[in-house]
């Protein structure tokens, strides 16, 4: 679909919520003339209205698959900026492919943006939170983070002596940073985090009544938030 922005912002915003919400878990693609400018899509400053654009998408976890270039999305007498931005949801995260800003002339100040689909790739796969609720009392929090440190230790630092934290930290960012593929990395972490409230906290497996409601003891607003920040970047 395309959108063209103009100046009132929030009510295209609105239009776009509707639409997401109507498509439900199909994959999206938007090629958007924002009229917002941001350095989230590599243009050299943020304004308002860019702001409030990428509020919108880190709420609704939408990707921005622009890339960097020596060439801006759009050029006039007044000057060059980057306000046309191709946004996409997970389910087609990894089927957009090559993009690239062409610098054909097409008699408009907006220059032609290439990229490809491709059909064979699979979805982004969703951690499956709802396996399990956990009766988490205030004295095992402490077991928790114990168990927490031990397995990350053991399974995904690869060593069994006790280390500090800040030198575990070091150690799995370099393993973030160095890995070939960060999706392998994201299942072990969440294997052991599953692995350490096991251990720690009492729990049941969800009725057919309750499995709607699903939970997690480590999860946390302030978690939802820097999920949706990460999902933006």
């Amino acid at each position: 679909m395309y959108f063209d922005i103009n100046w009132n912002i929030d009510t295209d915003l609105r239009k776009i919520e509707a639409i997401i919400q109507h498509a439900h878990n199909a994959g999206i693609l938007i090629a958007m003339d924002s009229n917002a400018r941001s350095s989230s899509w590599h243009d050299i400053l943020t304004n308002g209205r860019g702001r409030t654009l990428e509020e919108f998408l880190t709420s609704q976890q939408l990707y921005i698959m622009n890339e960097d270039s020596y060439l801006t999305t759009f050029q006039s007498s007044k000057g060059k900026s980057n306000i046309d931005i191709t946004i996409t949801n997970y389910r087609l995260l990894s089927a957009v492919v090559e993009w690239e800003i062409n610098d054909q002339e097409n008699f408009s100040g907006h220059n032609i943006i290439r990229y490809g689909i491709r059909q064979d790739t699979a979805p982004h796969p969703v951690l499956n939170t709802g396996e399990v609720k956990y009766k988490v009392r205030k004295d095992d929090k402490k077991a928790f983070k114990q168990n927490l440190t031990r397995l990350f230790e053991q399974k995904l630092a690869k060593t069994r002596n006790v280390v500090s934290t800040q030198t575990l930290d070091n150690v799995l960012c370099t393993r973030v940073t160095n890995a070939p593929g960060v999706e392998l990395l994201v299942e072990e972490f969440y294997e052991v985090l599953e692995a350490a409230c096991r251990t720690s906290f009492r729990y049941s497996r969800p009725t057919h009544a309750n499995s709607t409601h699903k939970t997690v003891p480590w999860w946390s607003e302030e978690l939802t938030m820097m999920r949706k920040r990460l999902n933006s970047l």
